[in-house]
């Protein structure tokens, strides 16, 4: 986040920038004419990696099940160990 704002708050005439994840937001402050352009090309560069990685992923459901559903195995184990701990030095 501190990144994006960072990002944006370098280009020229931007004053302020503060990203909002839950309400999906980018206030943006600025002095005089602001590049509008470049704004939306340093975001598009930003996010680009990240939309581009969602396709792939929504392209594959089942892919993604079975990934999460290994990881959820691996922490049921994990889980298990550490109960087990707890449990023996509890008594």
């Amino acid at each position: 986040m501190q990144t994006i704002e960072k990002g944006v708050g370098a280009l020229p005439g931007v004053t302020k920038a503060r990203l909002n994840f839950s309400d999906r937001r980018l206030a943006v402050e600025w002095t005089g004419g602001l590049d509008v352009a470049a704004l939306l090309a340093k975001l598009d560069a930003y996010f680009g990696p990240a939309r581009e990685r969602r396709r792939q992923l929504a392209a594959d459901p089942t892919g993604v099940e079975a990934v999460l559903a290994d990881g959820a195995k691996r922490a049921r184990a994990e889980a298990q160990r550490t109960l087990e701990l707890v449990r023996a030095a509890v008594g």
